[in-house]
């Protein structure tokens, strides 16, 4: 390689939108792929054009999902939050992922206060998600800190104290059930897939 092509290609990897390498088990081609189908359903949704019922519906594959969380949303997840992967199953999700508690700012009380002492723990978490009729509930059925199980009620209460603000004046209700985005009438999960019925 001669002396102008090895620094054309040094100012490339510099370029601004260079990419870095995805972590391992994600792909920036499945992450762009989801990216286009979320960005298709925003820009009809914002121009009022609303699916008709039993429309085709919209296929998520679970390695698509944890590529676009993990590359396309990683500058929005929480300070903290990395490694974060999900498994879906019928109706189920498990996720996990690494919490640094020093960093990701959460009031923790009691016990779990000490946590934050061993700063990176890894998180899981497992539920159900329910959907119909265009709204749905996630149960959470189990949280994992480490090595210590965390009941569901708890995680519940952090969450809802560490959301308040102008969105969300008493703290986002974990438990209580949402609207479902884009006129989506349902979220079938089935085992390493989801799907989005309209």
């Amino acid at each position: 390689m001669g002396s102008g092509s090895f620094v054309l290609a040094l100012l490339l990897l510099q370029a601004p939108g260079a990419r870095p390498a995805p972590p391992p088990g994600t792909s920036w081609t499945e992450a762009d792929s989801l990216a286009a189908r979320f960005g298709d359903l925003e820009a009809r949704w914002k121009k009022g054009e609303r699916p008709k019922k039993g429309a085709r519906p919209v296929g998520v594959g679970q390695s698509e999902l944890n590529s676009w969380i993990n590359l396309t949303m990683a500058p929005k997840l929480p300070p903290g939050l990395t490694g974060v992967s999900f498994t879906l199953g019928r109706d189920r999700i498990e996720g996990r992922g690494t919490v640094d508690l020093r960093q990701v700012g959460l009031q923790l009380d009691g016990n779990l206060d000490a946590l934050a002492f061993f700063g990176a723990v890894p998180l899981e978490i497992a539920g159900t998600l329910r959907s119909a009729d265009g709204f749905g509930t996630f149960v959470l059925e189990s949280v994992r800190l480490g090595s210590f199980p965390v009941p569901p009620s708890v995680v519940a209460d952090l969450v809802r104290r560490n959301t308040k603000g102008k969105d969300y004046p008493e703290g986002f209700d974990l438990m209580a059930p949402f609207r479902l985005p884009y006129s989506v009438s349902r979220v079938r999960l089935e085992p390493g897939r989801a799907v989005l019925e309209f």
